[in-house]
């Protein structure tokens, strides 16, 4: 026997899945009988990882549904029922409904027929997908049908559909599988993706998780007593994490507690405390996205990963994340997230709230002395990088990165009494702000930054800004405030301008005009012209006549001298008016593109 089954793919798909369940600690399994999910049965019955499991087996699915119910009410542990295509799992139904109202974690997994034979009427076959509605915490319908689908990555999405059973509260979750022919023990070819997942296989059983509402009071990083180098990594920080945290009101108590713990930390910009943490923290990391930084962690990598939070903006992390896979490396990703940060590798899944984030800095603390990062080399590798950037875009044409830059650097002066709080549109303008970096570290910043990355959407940005605004004034809070965002994204929301000027909303909209959607200028399907031309939306369009219309006092900026005086004379305006104002700032697209190529920074 072995760990995955390779007679052919439904027998593997089948002992991936399995494997998956009891690395979970789903030890208990419950089969109804039927030929669909023989390979199931297959996994649990001729695979050295099934060797201690318990199975059950009834003729009939509703009655075998509800044993699974007693067994997991009494017992306090997972257990998975299993059933073949077609109305056998419609008679799970009413034992889902009580698990679901009764906060009971049932695994269904339900063998199923390709779903392309679904729509063709044939034999045993339904639209598996959905039947259980709002009773499951969370569905899973694998694609074990596609060549060339990554098994790491159907491992990761079924780790975290178990995971969704007990977190943020328990009930059941459905995964299906569609399992081609051969059923039997009949050997084929598999496809190159599985041969190679098996070859590279190493530690499968690490993929496992914890959640410290279910199992009482967690050991705070236990799993650190030998790791020596790690690296602190915090993605996105939802309104309410935010508020649990106080970062609103005090953002330079978490940036402290990071920055004594003396080990490398990233905050994405999506965080709210990464340009506050880079003015401050000698160790707080560039963005991923600037290559060397990449470069160095791939160089001097850690022994475990912290992950804080939601996900982070740079695509670079996933491919340091493969790389420090292959060096065996874990990530512990803490917070109520419902999603894995890293599909394709190995992570362990501590659910905690946010409220206790305080105590696992402490905790880090309290290892602190067994660290062994080369401290002095981080900081001279940050300083270098943050110098040589600086450099390129002071001697260079006006850009998005010598916007950002700008407009933080200029903030720090004009508002150097003020509070400001900023919130960041979407695409090329939110990146440029990830890739922000100081020359120098300088006086406390107070600045509050906001955008919305849930799904990274084009519309309702300057909307958003404006209830930012509105929260900002129920509180009595003095802020100095921004929106800041591309051209295509102002004409996706050119209605909230109404109600910019007729309820006279404090905000300074930046509209940064490139001509169209400047992003796909750097990505590898410009060299299309063709679908380069559909997508980027090119035009020629500038927005002092709409700001007129809405009778919204305009300014626009084509340089940086240019930008520093609009946006004190926006800054004063704003103070003495209490009204809006449109900054428009224009920038050749080609320009754009040259200076990230010379910074070697990717804006995708």
């Amino acid at each position: 026997m072995s760990r995955y089954l390779t007679q052919n793919s439904s027998w593997f798909w089948s002992s991936l899945l399995i494997n998956t369940c009891i690395e979970n600690n789903v030890k208990r399994f419950f089969i109804a009988p039927g030929m669909r999910n023989a390979p199931l049965v297959a996994a649990l019955t001729q695979n050295d990882l099934a060797s201690g499991v318990i199975i059950s087996w009834a003729i009939d699915e509703r009655a075998m549904s509800y044993q699974a119910l007693g067994y997991i009410q009494k017992s306090g542990l997972p257990a998975a029922i299993i059933c073949t295509s077609g109305t056998a799992l419609a008679n799970f139904y009413p034992a889902i409904i009580e698990g679901s109202k009764s906060l009971i974690p049932l695994i269904v997994i339900s063998a199923d027929r390709p779903s392309e034979l679904a729509y063709h009427d044939v034999n045993q076959s339904i639209d598996q997908r959905g039947i259980f509605g709002k009773f499951i915490r969370e569905e899973l319908n694998l694609w074990t049908s596609e060549q060339n689908a990554s098994p790491k990555y159907a491992r990761s999405a079924i780790t975290h559909a178990l995971h969704r059973s007990l977190v943020p509260y328990p009930g059941p979750i459905h995964i299906n599988i569609p399992l081609s022919e051969p059923l039997t023990e009949t050997f084929e070819i598999i496809s190159d993706s599985i041969q190679n997942f098996i070859i590279e296989e190493k530690n499968a059983n690490k993929h496992f998780l914890q959640a410290d509402n279910l199992i009482g009071e967690f050991p705070y990083f236990s799993q650190l007593e030998n790791k020596m180098r790690p690296l602190l990594v915090i993605g996105q920080i939802g309104p309410l994490e935010r508020k649990t945290l106080g970062l609103n009101q005090n953002i330079w108590e978490l940036i402290d507690q990071l920055d004594n713990l003396h080990i490398p930390y990233l905050a994405d910009i999506a965080s709210g405390i990464k340009i506050p943490s880079l003015h401050f923290s000698n160790l707080s990391l560039p963005s991923f996205d600037h290559l060397e930084t990449v470069e160095y962690f791939s160089k001097n990598f850690p022994d475990v990963v912290i992950h804080i939070g939601g996900k982070i903006i740079s695509k670079n992390y996933e491919r340091l994340l493969n790389e420090w896979d292959r060096q065996d490396i874990p990530l512990l990703q803490l917070g109520n997230q419902p999603f894995s940060h890293n599909p394709s590798g190995h992570f362990v899944n501590i659910d905690c709230s946010y409220k206790n984030i305080p105590t696992i800095i402490k905790s880090l603390l309290e290892l602190k002395s067994n660290f062994n990062w080369d401290l002095k080399g981080i900081t001279t590798h940050i300083n270098s990088v943050s110098k040589m950037k600086s450099e390129i875009i002071k001697n260079e044409i006006w850009s998005y990165p010598a916007f950002s830059k700008c407009l933080i650097d200029s903030l720090t002066e004009l508002c150097a009494y003020s509070s400001v709080q900023l919130f960041l549109g979407n695409s090329t303008v939110v990146r440029a702000f990830d890739c922000y970096l100081p020359e120098i570290k300088i006086a406390k910043i107070n600045l509050l930054t906001f955008t919305q990355r849930g799904v990274s959407g084009i519309e309702g940005n300057v909307s958003s800004a404006i209830g930012m605004v509105l929260a900002t004034n129920e509180k009595n809070e003095e802020m100095i405030n921004f929106a800041v965002l591309g051209d295509i994204a102002l004409f996706h929301d050119l209605n909230a301008l109404f109600d910019l000027a007729k309820n006279k909303i404090p905000l300074i909209t930046i509209v940064l005009n490139n001509g169209g959607g400047g992003i796909f200028t750097l990505l590898p399907i410009s060299k299309s012209e063709k679908i380069t031309d559909i997508i980027t939306t090119p035009h020629d369009f500038h927005f002092e006549q709409v700001a007129n219309n809405f009778n919204i006092t305009y300014f626009r900026a084509d340089d940086k001298i240019q930008f520093q005086i609009m946006l004190k004379r926006a800054i004063d305006f704003v103070k003495k008016e209490q009204g809006p104002v449109i900054l428009e700032s224009c920038f050749n697209f080609m320009d754009n593109k040259n200076v990230y190529s010379k910074l070697k920074t990717r804006g995708n």
